[in-house]
């Protein structure tokens, strides 16, 4: 009776396992993301200057790197999954501003999208994610409109140097940005744009396993 219940046991785990092959190799799926078209259309070693509203004062962030990182597979059963992700910083002097994007999924499930903006002034720290972003179809900025538009807010900011409002356009990247002190910065060339493709950035494969 005993040697039955096992077999019976042995052959319904067989089964289920010749429905799913565990430890497979699982294929991902080319880059997906393509919130670099948001992004200053620069290439390593270039600069953007914004120009301060009130006092005149411009201040120039230079592109001080960009990154993309792809994962072409996983092994199934290893806590792995598809990952992409890319990142672009801008420095001026000891302020930054940081852009980074990611997707993780499984298989060919959809995914989770994850955005974080973040800028350093003075050391003080403030940032935006994907939850307060907004799209205009059109913005209106110094007599220039701008089409496909994201627009971030940040409601609860309070310190006087965060950044509290943030638009930028599509193939432009930030077009202005303004602090809770009120100070509001422009960029300085909004007549020319250009286009964020991955081979301005360093490009990077792996796989998990």
């Amino acid at each position: 009776m005993r040697l039955q219940l096992f077999i019976g046991l042995f052959l319904t785990i067989l089964f289920f396992s010749c429905e799913k092959v565990i430890f497979k190799d699982i294929q991902c799926r080319d880059f997906q993301l393509t919130g670099e078209h948001y992004w200053f259309p620069l290439p390593t070693g270039d600069s953007v200057v914004f120009i301060n509203t009130t006092t005149n004062t411009r201040k120039k962030y230079t592109v001080a790197n960009k990154q993309i990182t792809h994962r072409t597979k996983y092994t199934s059963d290893t806590g792995c999954g598809c990952f992409d992700n890319s990142k672009m910083l801008l420095t001026s002097g000891s302020d930054s501003l940081w852009f980074n994007n990611e997707l993780k999924y499984v298989e060919n499930n959809e995914g989770n999208y994850y955005e974080d903006i973040f800028f350093v002034i003075n050391d003080k720290q403030s940032g935006f994610y994907e939850t307060s972003k907004t799209h205009l179809d059109t913005y209106t900025l110094d007599s220039t409109t701008f089409s496909d538009v994201e627009f971030f807010e940040c409601k609860e900011c309070v310190i006087d140097l965060s950044v509290k409002k943030l638009y930028r356009a599509k193939n432009y990247g930030v077009i202005s940005f303004e602090l809770v002190n009120g100070e509001i910065w422009i960029n300085e060339n909004l007549t020319t744009s250009g286009i964020s493709t991955t081979n301005s950035f360093d490009y990077s494969e792996d796989t998990c396993e």
